[in-house]
């Protein structure tokens, strides 16, 4: 008998969403438990992982936070680690903990992420960590520490009086670490790493030594002294110093015994830093820069000072390399002055040459700051038509708020750069437009956005790849100083991987007494939310931070201080 084939059942569909979920082969829960069973979706931590994450992507940084407080379940869901990778990326592509985030830790890193910018978008700090002034002003009041004279220049309009010129802050701040003068018996140096919160002893002896100014930069700690010896005699009316700069590797332990007498540093190179034919003296002006493998010094000496202020001061620029660190421990030679290897001078520009790329200063400097890479160095100048007040003042003022900058290289000999704001300064005529409310070069490339920069390895001569299009390129004028003119920023930080801005302003011609009564303006710009700026409103925040005008950090703390000297550092 021939039995007839067997007819398959026919599929029905589903009548129901129960019905759904127990059918074979639907895909399980995120979380699933055992492998093969078909919970039913009761839930949103139930969902497929694919859909899981096409639904989170509509909620924000801050409720992805707070749906971790619904049920365990859903805090699984969002802790895992697809789901915070997916957020992280989402959200904070271009923060750098993100990128370097470890598979465990993802978690914690996008919640201490999403936290920090919630602050940021609220202008508003979550911790607030002080100082004491005692501490930080123990170096200047000892005499250990003497910071360099300011141009003998400021700003001054209707019988009011401002300060035009910052000087240099008794600490330093780099990625983290900042780096100052601790009270106490031994009254020495230490680095303070902001992460972690460790404090490491900076191996510098302040005995005898009289420290002028300190920079932390590429992972390289420079500072600049001389000797707290009597002063020698160069003429009838001048005495001069010994100026010394010595460079330290540093180094950043994870895991620090705070009890260990012994520094992770190294010192890399020390070495004389002077005029090719003279010693300096306390009335002399220099300005440094360095990289992790050059360092740059000019030197502003006018040997007749106070005497005669017509004389022409004399002027240098040095560039050293110091690409080895110091092998083993220092010795000692027959006068007992500490030997290190000398950094080889590569390129010296004389008074004379200085004058060729148009940047010899004179008895009426304009020099704000110089700037460093691997191939050139960067002079900035500025100048302002209020600045009539002082000996150095300019003679020839401008129509408005004059930047320039200008590139020199040093690693061979070619053509330099120069870039000045194209609104308000013309050495010329003087007839450009003064009008400068709104900086006229918005929009130019030297006020690229910060998303438009791709890292690259193009190389670090600054003048090719994608530098030209960083906003803190020192390539390009300053004229991020008079964006809100007749305000003027006094400092500000970009940071470099999320392009988030922290800008400090004032009005600067108001006397100091008035500080406290709205002369300062602190607001924070992050590319994502659009050119808006955000203003800090915390009531005491401003006189803590801005008592030089000076602040540093990045998108995760500020570090200012007051005007008694006392650090404040502002956490996100």
């Amino acid at each position: 008998m021939i039995s007839s084939p067997r007819v398959p059942p026919i599929a029905t569909q589903p009548t129901s969403m129960s019905e759904f979920v127990d059918r074979p082969g639907t895909a399980p829960r995120p979380n699933s438990p055992v492998a093969g069973t078909q919970p039913r979706i009761a839930d949103l931590a139930d969902l497929p992982l694919e859909i899981f994450l096409q639904v989170i992507t509509y909620i924000s940084p801050t409720e992805s936070i707070l749906c971790r407080r619904v049920s365990r379940s859903w805090n699984a869901a969002f802790t895992g680690h697809d789901a915070s990778r997916h957020l992280m990326r989402l959200h904070f592509p271009r923060v750098n903990a993100v990128r370097s985030a470890d598979r465990q830790y993802e978690a914690h890193v996008f919640y201490t992420v999403a936290r920090r910018y919630f602050h940021l978008r609220a202008a508003r700090p979550r911790l607030i960590e002080k100082i004491d002034a005692s501490i930080t002003m123990a170096a200047e009041l000892d005499g250990s520490y003497m910071s360099i004279r300011l141009w003998d220049r400021w700003l001054h309009q209707n019988s009011e009086k401002g300060i035009f010129d910052q000087g240099d802050t008794s600490w330093c701040l780099d990625d983290g670490l900042l780096v100052y003068r601790e009270g106490g018996a031994s009254c020495g140096y230490v680095a303070y790493d902001l992460e972690t919160g460790h404090h490491i002893p900076v191996p510098f002896t302040t005995q005898g030594t009289i420290v002028r100014r300190l920079r932390l930069a590429h992972q390289v700690l420079i500072i600049e002294w001389c000797q707290d010896s009597p002063p020698l005699a160069f003429n009838d009316t001048q005495t001069v110093r010994r100026h010394h700069a010595t460079a330290f590797d540093v180094q950043r332990p994870r895991e620090w015994d705070p009890s260990s007498s012994l520094a992770p540093w190294e010192i890399r190179a020390k070495w004389e830093i002077r005029l090719p034919s003279l010693l300096m003296n306390i009335y002399d002006r220099f300005f440094s820069a360095h990289t992790a493998t050059h360092y740059a010094l000019y030197i502003w000496h006018d040997a007749k000072w106070p005497s005669n202020r017509q004389w022409a001061p004399d002027e240098s620029l040095t560039i050293w390399e110091f690409d080895r660190a110091s092998p083993g421990i220092p010795s000692e030679n027959p006068l007992g002055v500490e030997m290190h290897p000398q950094p080889r001078i590569i390129r010296r520009f004389s008074q004379e040459r200085l004058s060729v790329f148009g940047v010899c200063q004179g008895p009426n400097p304009l020099l704000r700051g110089i700037y460093l890479d691997e191939g050139n160095v960067y002079i900035h100048e500025e100048d302002h038509c209020w600045l009539i007040g002082g000996e150095q003042s300019s003679i020839r003022l401008p129509r408005g708020h004059a930047v320039c900058s200008t590139a020199i290289p040093f690693t061979a000999i070619g053509p330099h750069w120069f870039d000045e704001c194209c609104g308000n300064r013309d050495r010329v005529n003087n007839r450009r437009n003064s009008n400068l409310r709104v900086c006229p070069r918005i929009g130019s490339a030297a006020r690229r956005k910060a998303e438009d920069y791709q890292d690259d390895d193009s190389g670090g001569d600054g003048l090719t790849g994608s530098w030209l299009n960083h906003p803190t390129w020192p390539g390009w004028a300053p004229c991020w100083r008079h964006d809100e003119f007749p305000l003027l920023t006094s400092s500000r930080i970009v940071d470099a991987h999320t392009g988030v801005s922290i800008i400090a302003r004032s009005w600067p011609l108001r006397e100091p007494e008035l500080s406290t009564l709205g002369r300062h303006q602190l607001t924070v710009q992050i590319p994502q939310d659009g050119p808006r700026e955000k203003t800090f409103k915390t009531k005491g925040l401003l006189k803590h931070l801005l008592g030089r005008g000076v602040i540093q950090g990045d998108e995760r703390w500020i570090v200012g201080e007051d005007r008694k000297g006392a650090i404040t550092i502002v956490y996100f």
